[in-house]
């Protein structure tokens, strides 16, 4: 990747991220997860109602 022009240097992101494509993780793979926050977080985006949420298998993960 070429390095960016030093007029956009200020707007470059100063702390380091990962990008997590939650499209490519089927639901039956975030069930088998039960105790990562991601997978628990991207299984309450999708879900439709209030209700299904605390319905789910998917209960975030406790302490």
């Amino acid at each position: 990747m070429p390095p960016l022009p030093a007029f956009l240097k200020p707007l470059q992101p100063q702390m380091r991220y990962v990008l997590i494509d939650e499209g490519a993780y089927p639901d039956e793979t975030l069930r088998g997860l039960p105790q990562n926050l991601a997978a628990a977080i991207f299984q309450a985006e999708r879900c439709l109602r209030a209700t299904t949420i605390l319905a789910t298998s998917c209960c975030f993960p406790t302490r």
